[in-house]
């Protein structure tokens, strides 16, 4: 599974995937084509359960805050 994650306007998702490697150690797969620059994905490797999902999601979110992106708090929790 692979998801896929655009970036607000005027933020760099390589630069974002840098930062979230630099500061957290978590690996961020980059865009492709037509894409690169505009997103990141998230590669789901092996078992795939809640907790697993929500590391990787928090992650993301501190990765956020580190790359001064503006997010609601909890956004990828809420249902």
């Amino acid at each position: 599974m692979l998801t896929a994650v655009l970036m607000p306007p005027g933020h760099d998702a390589d630069k974002f995937r840098k930062t979230v490697l630099e500061t957290y150690n978590m690996s961020l797969g980059s865009g492709l084509s037509k894409i690169a620059g505009k997103v990141f994905r998230i590669g789901h490797l092996g078992e795939c359960n809640e907790l697993t999902l929500l590391g990787a999601l928090s992650g993301v979110e501190m990765g956020l805050a580190a790359a001064a992106c503006r997010t609601a708090p909890a956004a990828s929790t809420r249902r």
